[in-house]
């Protein structure tokens, strides 16, 4: 059964996945991550993750699990809303925090410095944005954004979807 983990970094709306989600219980084994609810601090890059702790965050706090869940999952949806023209900032700390996921060595990967990666299995990324009268200019802003994300976490950009309701969430899986 596929792994999906799902982080849901949506602030201020109403929307409830989770009832959408239960009736694919049977095709995956989902974990599901509602930041808006969770206790999450900034990154301070101290580089512990790296060189004290490989792979560890020196931050305790609500993380240690979405890292856990996301080293584990083959299928990793990210979930936003757009606020003051981009993702919001809950999503985008959860982001930082994922630093841990890579090694701190880096190589020439199509002419750019990246890193390489940590562990030997790296998730599929899906991006749900919920989206009412935002730009194209600031779409593409943000889908540039997580293209830069999946090169950095050594990782395949497999969907881009924007809905106003749960029901894109349906749409998100059908790509995993």
């Amino acid at each position: 059964m596929k792994k999906v983990c799902i982080i849901d970094g949506t602030v201020g709306q109403k929307l409830d996945y989770q009832k959408v989600l239960q009736s694919y219980d049977s095709k995956y084994d989902i974990t599901y991550f509602k930041l808006e609810e969770m206790n999450i601090h900034s990154c301070v890059g101290c580089w512990d993750c790296w060189l004290k702790t490989p792979g560890i965050c020196l931050i305790k706090d609500d993380q240690e699990d979405i890292l856990k869940a996301y080293i584990e999952s083959d299928e990793i949806i990210f979930i936003s809303n757009v606020k003051t023209g981009f993702i919001t900032s809950t999503l985008k700390i959860t982001l930082d925090r994922l630093i841990p996921v890579v090694l701190p060595y880096i190589r020439n990967y199509k002419g750019e410095m990246h890193h390489y990666q940590r562990y030997d299995h790296s998730p599929n990324l899906h991006v749900l944005l919920n989206s009412r009268d935002v730009s194209k200019e600031v779409i593409l802003l943000i889908k540039d954004y997580f293209n830069r994300v999946v090169l950095n976490m050594v990782s395949t950009f497999e969907s881009f979807t924007q809905s106003e309701d749960e029901g894109g969430i349906k749409d998100v899986l059908s790509h995993c």
